[in-house]
């Protein structure tokens, strides 16, 4: 679990410290009221994706701001965690990793031990093997990549396509869960990207918030990023909330749409 996870698509590389410089609540490991265990960052460089995790951290540092100054990416995943399912683990630290994907979940699917078995049924033999942790997230983030797969759109997505395979993946896991007997469906918020285009799905009591930034200079030259961040990230900038039960769709010309999920 994680009240703190974030991602980033800039116009050009070299830009995320500044952009995340408005996100400095959210990277602050200090704030909220509970304290982080780990942390995880995901990025891509020269198309693939990379990951930097610590499960774990004695003494913890204070903010992951430096962290991501060493970072040369366009497209960048972030993640605080406050586990419940899954021991401190690099394996059970988000973001997630297959192939070109990377993935981060805030929250708990509350029923998980019962309706696990029944996730991985849905998933194709590839899929399932690639299982590396014990959580809840990650088996979701396989569920919808599963999905992806059926509608044959796992290896070059239409951004449409990313959207519609999360959807159907909570439509699933909602339906499990009630046979299971949970009384309403389990609080989430999710970041999804495959290096081009980048998810957010809201359905949380935790806010998630996103924001088009804009880098000095001028007008028609300005570097661009588009953040989504939890709700830390709300002090002196123009964020904007995603309604709830929402997706936040950033296209790769960094163009926003907000869809029901």
């Amino acid at each position: 679990m994680s009240r703190r996870l974030w991602g980033v698509i800039a116009s050009q590389t070299g830009m995320l410290h500044s952009a995340l410089s408005a996100d400095r609540l959210s990277l602050d490991l200090a704030s909220g009221a509970q304290q982080p265990v780990g942390w995880g960052i995901g990025f891509y460089q020269d198309g693939e994706p990379l990951v930097r995790k610590c499960p774990l951290e004695d003494p913890p540092r204070t903010s992951l701001l430096d962290v991501v100054s060493e970072i040369t990416s366009d497209v960048l995943v972030g993640h605080v965690r406050e586990p419940t399912v899954g021991s401190l683990s690099s394996e059970n630290t988000h973001p997630f990793r297959f192939r070109h994907w990377l993935f981060a979940h805030g929250g708990t699917i509350a029923c998980f031990s019962d309706i696990k078995e029944q996730m991985g049924e849905a998933m194709p033999d590839f899929l399932k093997r690639s299982l590396g942790g014990e959580t809840d997230s990650e088996c979701f983030f396989h569920l919808v990549l599963a999905f992806l797969h059926d509608a044959g759109q796992l290896a070059h997505p239409r951004p449409e396509a990313m959207a519609d395979a999360l959807g159907k993946a909570l439509i699933m896991v909602d339906e499990l869960e009630r046979a299971a007997g949970c009384e309403r469906p389990s609080p989430l918020n999710v970041v999804m990207t495959n290096g081009y285009s980048m998810l957010a799905l809201h359905r949380s009591p935790v806010g998630l918030s996103y924001l088009t930034y804009e880098a000095p200079g001028r007008a028609e030259v300005r570097p661009r990023a588009v953040i989504v961040a939890c709700e830390h990230a709300r002090v002196g900038w123009s964020w904007i909330d995603l309604p709830p039960s929402s997706i936040l769709l950033v296209r790769r010309d960094l163009a926003v749409e907000v869809i029901s999920a």
